[in-house]
C-alpha cells in the first residue's frame, strides 16, 4: 500500500497567564513511496485537503479557533478555499465536560492557488491552475460532549468517551463522531491512543467526493523535554475514498489516509489526537 501522509506541525504558546495561543499548519504533499522528492516529479495526492492553517486562542472555558484551508480537485477541475471561524464554550460538571460551539464557513477565492503554487515553485514541483468555484458563507453549530475516568488502570492514566455532533448549514456534511480515548501520564513522557467511527448524515458537493464514513484508529507520544517545552508526534488513520483523480497512483486503493504529525510546545497545553483529527 503506498500511503497519502500528511505532516502536521503545531506551536502552542501560553501568553499572558492564562491565555493560550495555539498556531499550526498541515501539507498532504506526500505520498509515501522512496521515490519522493526528486526535483520537477509530481510527488503527492496534492487533492482535497491540500494545505491548512490554523489558530486557537483558549482563555478558562472559551475558544475561539480558526482554520484557512486549500481544497482542491484534479478529477472533477476545481479548487476552493475553506475558512472557519468556531467559537466553543466548555460546561465541566464532575467527570462530564460539554462543548457547545458555533461560527461560520466560508467556501472562495482566498488566495490559495497563488500560495499553493509559491509552495511547488520552492520545491520544483509543477503548478496546479483549477478554475475557483462559486462563493459561499454559511453559519455551523455542533457540541462535544465527553465523560472521563482518571486513575483506572494506574495512576495518573485517563479513559474518555467523546461524542461530536457537527451540523454545517452548508458547504460541509453533517457528521457524527464517536471517539474512545486512553491516556496514561508519566513524569517524561504521555501517551494517548484512540479509536473511533466517523458518520456523515448527508453529502454535499465538492466535499463529499474525498471522504466517506468509517472507523479511526490513532497514537500519540508527548515528550517532556526541559521547563515547559515538549515534543508531540504521532498519527492515526482515517477513512477516504480512492484517489483515482492523482496521476501517479490512480489504481491505488487509498480505502484509508494515515496522518502524521510532529508538533513543539512552549508553556501552552499540548494537543490531543482530538484535537488533531477536527481539522
Amino acid at each position: 500500500m503506498i500511503f497519502k501522509i500528511i505532516v502536521f506541525l503545531f506551536i502552542s504558546v501560553s501568553l499572558y497567564g492564562d491565555i493560550s495561543i495555539i498556531s499550526g499548519y498541515l501539507n498532504d504533499n506526500y505520498t509515501g513511496t522512496i521515490e519522493n522528492g526528486v526535483s520537477g516529479r509530481y510527488i503527492g495526492a496534492d487533492d482535497f485537503l491540500t494545505y491548512s492553517i490554523f489558530t486557537v486562542i483558549k482563555k478558562d472555558f472559551f475558544k475561539i479557533s480558526f482554520h484557512d484551508q486549500i481544497v482542491t480537485s484534479r478529477k472533477y477541475m476545481y479548487r476552493y478555499d475553506l475558512f472557519h471561524s468556531i467559537v466553543h464554550y466548555s460546561i465541566e460538571k464532575i467527570s462530564l465536560t460539554l462543548t457547545p460551539y458555533f461560527g461560520i464557513i466560508y467556501k472562495g477565492n482566498l488566495g490559495g492557488e497563488k500560495f499553493q503554487n509559491s509552495f511547488h515553485s520552492l520545491r520544483d514541483l509543477p503548478p496546479l491552475y483549477l478554475e475557483y468555484t462559486d462563493s459561499e458563507l454559511r453559519p455551523v453549530a455542533g457540541i462535544e460532549v465527553e465523560l472521563y475516568k482518571k486513575n483506572i488502570l494506574s495512576y495518573r492514566d485517563q479513559i474518555a468517551c467523546s461524542l461530536n455532533i457537527d451540523i454545517p448549514f452548508g458547504i460541509k456534511p453533517i457528521s457524527g463522531t464517536l471517539y474512545g480515548t486512553y491516556v496514561i501520564e508519566r513524569s517524561f513522557v504521555n501517551f494517548e491512543f484512540l479509536t473511533g467511527y466517523k458518520y456523515y448524515i448527508n453529502e454535499i458537493t465538492q466535499y463529499s467526493d474525498f471522504l466517506r464514513s468509517g472507523g479511526i484508529i490513532g497514537a500519540m507520544a508527548v515528550f517532556k523535554l526541559w521547563s515547559d517545552i515538549s515534543i508531540n508526534a504521532g498519527s492515526f488513520f482515517f477513512p477516504s475514498k480512492n484517489l483515482e483523480n492523482d496521476p501517479s497512483y490512480m489504481d491505488i486503493d487509498h480505502s484509508y489516509s494515515p496522518q502524521f504529525w510532529i508538533g513543539f510546545g512552549f508553556n501552552g497545553e499540548d494537543y490531543s489526537i482530538l484535537d488533531i483529527i477536527k481539522f
